[in-house]
């Protein structure tokens, strides 16, 4: 790959390492050779020799800008010349004053005898090397400066000459579109790289998020899911496989589905959207949760997928349902106290100052006084025993569920003058342990409702333990009754009874229906499953 001398050189002994005859054929194969380099380095160490060869210096550089520096991106020598390294400091290696030069004026200096050149005199690469000629020209990318070339000779002068100046910048010129292919090329491997290892770590981070994942098709109608997360698999019940031949409706129980729908439209306008709400395992179990909704890609004005995150917030549901119910409790307790053993001592404590005066003069009635105070005091405790029962169950501790279910319905007896019939059909070892304090609490809540709302003169408790799969709880009343419709408003009113009732039958997977009409009482039956 060399270039032919000019027609005006001559052939002197001192230059017959250059061609003898002009050969276009050279610089055209080192054109090809450069345009066929795809990798950065290659093209650019190709380009250094091709330049040496062709324009007969002895050794050159391609420097390339780096952090407004110049940094040697490739290094040459000629043949037979012993090869040289990238130099580490440029100034002491090359006239950096001619390569400024190169770079501010993007036009080549040719220097046919550097050691008489004034111009570039006080350069100190010139006053220690004294190199005999040298070409220093730019890489030009459509008039943009991507390089500069620097080729020297330091046994004779003028062996770089103007006849290959114009080859040895066509040369430059392929060089300059190659560098920029090549750039793209490296820009494009690093960025398909970079996007390899963004889309590990998004799967790594997608398939161990302790939250369920989703990624779903909006564009479908309706949404389906495309990809889900082992912890959705957990969660739910469905394989990854499952999830994607299922539409979204199918995680939501009938009544939320209004709730997601309008999630997705806001979704699909570019919002992120948070909301509680309630989804549905495969076995058919509700359950609360939270849900953060993102556009993963936007089409215009709409997204056509979505990222959905859903966290089971069944546990933390529970915790500040247990926390409103204790402060519902604590409110309760001190209403009940207030209004009867705080009423009663207070007016004992009144009677209790007259009996001084009564010792003497009226005995009879003194006795008296102490027989209402003995009925006071055993109403103070009776109501205290009630409390205390209400806050824990100590007979459900002491003798077990059934005794302290008949306990509770004759404590409903004496306080609301209630005829309450217990029937339990079934050997009652049949109910596990686990279900003792459910099935305790859920018939507390139900007959507190009754005598405080429903004023009933009857109610029937039933517990059947004959079937194999279930135990079902039945608690009806000849009561007032209400409107059903009423119901779920009350339950997000904040009627915490009906909540706890309503919570503590899901925690064990049961099903609770309460049937009423106006006038016509009350019936709650709970199916708590046997496992």
């Amino acid at each position: 790959m060399r270039l032919p001398p000019s027609p005006t050189e001559a052939t002197s002994t001192t230059d017959r390492h250059l061609p003898d005859a002009p050969d276009l054929a050279s610089a055209l194969e080192a054109a090809q050779a450069l345009a066929s380099q795809v990798e950065l380095p290659k093209l650019l160490q190709t380009l250094a020799e091709a330049m040496i060869e062709n324009a007969g210096a002895q050794k050159g550089y391609v420097l390339l800008p780096e952090h407004d520096q110049w940094a040697v991106a490739a290094a040459g020598a000629a043949n037979g010349s012993e090869e040289i390294e990238s130099p580490a400091c440029l100034a002491a290696t090359l006239p950096m004053t001619i390569v400024d030069e190169v770079a501010r004026t993007l036009e080549p200096v040719l220097l046919g005898d550097a050691t008489k050149a004034d111009r570039f005199g006080s350069d100190s690469y010139l006053l220690s090397a004294q190199p005999k000629s040298l070409l220093c020209l730019p890489l030009l990318h459509q008039r943009e400066l991507v390089g500069v070339v620097y080729l020297e000779n330091q046994l004779t002068p003028d062996a770089l000459t103007p006849g290959r100046l114009e080859l040895l910048q066509l040369l430059a010129t392929h060089t300059a579109i190659a560098l920029g292919n090549a750039r793209l090329r490296a820009n494009l491997q690093r960025s398909e790289a970079s996007a390899r290892a963004n889309e590990q770590r998004f799967r790594h981070l997608f398939e161990n998020a302790p939250l369920c994942i989703f990624e779903v098709d909006l564009a479908a109608t309706p949404a389906v899911i495309l990809a889900a997360n082992r912890r959705a698999e957990a969660v739910y019940g469905w394989s990854a496989q499952e999830f994607t031949a299922i539409p979204v409706e199918r995680l939501v129980p009938p009544e939320a589905r209004p709730g997601v729908e309008r999630l997705v439209e806001r979704v699909r306008a570019g919002e992120t959207v948070a909301v509680e709400g309630t989804n549905r395992r495969r076995n058919g179990a509700i359950f609360p949760v939270r849900i953060i909704a993102t556009p993963e890609v936007e089409m215009g004005l709409h997204a056509d997928h979505m990222v959905v995150a859903v966290e089971d917030i069944t546990a933390e549901k529970q915790r500040r349902s247990e926390a409103d119910a204790i402060d519902e409790e604590r409110r309760r307790i001190a209403q009940e106290i207030h209004d009867s053993v705080a009423q009663d001592l207070a007016a004992l404590r009144l009677r209790a100052s007259l009996w001084p005066d009564l010792v003497e003069a009226s005995p009879t009635q003194l006795r008296s006084e102490l027989d209402e105070l003995q009925v006071i005091l055993d109403r103070g405790i009776e109501q205290m025993r009630r409390v205390l029962l209400a806050l824990r169950p100590v007979a459900l501790d002491e003798v077990g569920l059934f005794p302290a279910l008949r306990q509770l319905a004759g404590d409903l007896e004496c306080q609301y003058q209630v005829h309450v019939d217990l029937q339990i059909s079934g050997p009652e070892e049949r109910v596990p342990a686990d279900l003792e304090l459910p099935l305790f609490r859920i018939t507390q809540e139900a007959l507190r409702n009754i005598g405080k709302h429903a004023q009933a003169s009857v109610v029937r408790i039933a517990i059947d333990l004959s079937q194999e799969a279930a135990i079902t709880l039945t608690v009806r009343d000849n009561g007032l009754g209400f409107d059903p419709a009423i119901l779920g408003g009350a339950v997000r009113a904040g009627h915490l009874g009906l909540k706890q009732m309503r919570e503590r039958v899901e925690k064990v997977g049961g099903t609770l229906v309460i049937d009423s009409q106006p006038g016509q009482g009350t019936e709650v039956r709970v199916v708590l499953p046997l496992e």
